[in-house]
């Protein structure tokens, strides 16, 4: 009776052995997928693994994220939600989860998930980061700009953490201070298109015209394939009187896309 319990024991946990070990196959074979950016393989490969363990964390997990990274934010927190039922403080989820609620313009649930990180890694950069821009979408300003000033205190060399505190400081009208933060961005990251693309609006917003034109060619140097750059540069140059400078890119932004700029070169250019 023993012998037969102990056999009985036995073929079960081999099986059990057997099944997680095939998941984990298919989890490995979705991860080199991911590497690939073979998303949509990447998922089969996970559908496979949950398929064969349902309560397989990591595959929930990773099947959102990949969904996340095909834009299918609502897919993504269905996986997150599940994952997190087997786990409410595995942290990969909530964090994820509140990126994908971002992007679906749930703030104040992605807040709530962002502030559980929080609570488990007091300083895990990347969440201080992403509640400031959740803050920031609230019109919670001071708050954001509490939590960047702390992602530099965290890493004094995030060129994105300066970036977004000055778009916060501006805000809050100040605008001085802003700018000292954007230039600090620049001198972190001199190749920071966006950084010079945020200046150069703040430029243009305070009316510093030739300023805001440098910045935004700046940008363009680094990546030309921003049509809102060089959209913003036209109507700078319209407004300073260069018109065929601005018809010029308005039609470069029109090329990679904007609408919008067709529609002002039919009603400023004669071309």
């Amino acid at each position: 009776m023993k012998l037969m319990l102990f056999l009985l024991l036995l073929l079960l946990s081999c099986r059990i052995a057997t099944k997680e070990s095939v998941a984990y196959k298919y989890l490995t074979k979705g991860l080199e997928k991911e590497k690939l950016q073979d998303y949509k393989s990447a998922i089969q490969y996970y559908d496979q693994a949950i398929e064969i363990d349902s309560n397989y964390i990591y595959a929930y997990n990773n099947r959102g994220y990949m969904n996340s990274l095909l834009s299918n934010y609502k897919e993504a927190i269905v996986d997150y939600n599940k994952a997190l039922r087997l786990n409410p403080l595995y942290t990969k989820s909530l964090y994820n989860r509140a990126i994908a609620r971002y992007n679906t313009e749930s703030y104040t649930e992605a807040l709530s998930d962002l502030n559980k990180v929080i609570e488990i890694y007091p300083k895990d950069f990347s969440s201080y980061l992403t509640r400031g821009s959740v803050k920031f979408m609230l019109e919670d300003y001071q708050g954001a700009l509490e939590d960047y000033s702390y992602c530099i205190q965290l890493n004094p060399e995030s060129a994105s953490a300066y970036v977004n505190r000055a778009n916060t400081k501006r805000k809050l009208n100040e605008n001085a201070e802003a700018m000292k933060d954007f230039d600090q961005a620049i001198e972190i990251s001199p190749r920071y298109s966006y950084a010079f693309n945020a200046r150069g609006y703040a430029k243009m917003d305070m009316k510093d015209y030739l300023g805001a034109i440098r910045d935004y060619t700046a940008s363009i140097t680094i990546d030309s394939t921003n049509s809102f750059t060089y959209s913003s540069r036209a109507w700078i140059k319209f407004t300073l009187g260069d018109q065929s400078g601005a018809c010029d890119d308005w039609l470069q932004a029109g090329m990679l896309g904007n609408e919008d700029a067709y529609k002002a070169m039919e009603k400023y250019c004669n071309r």
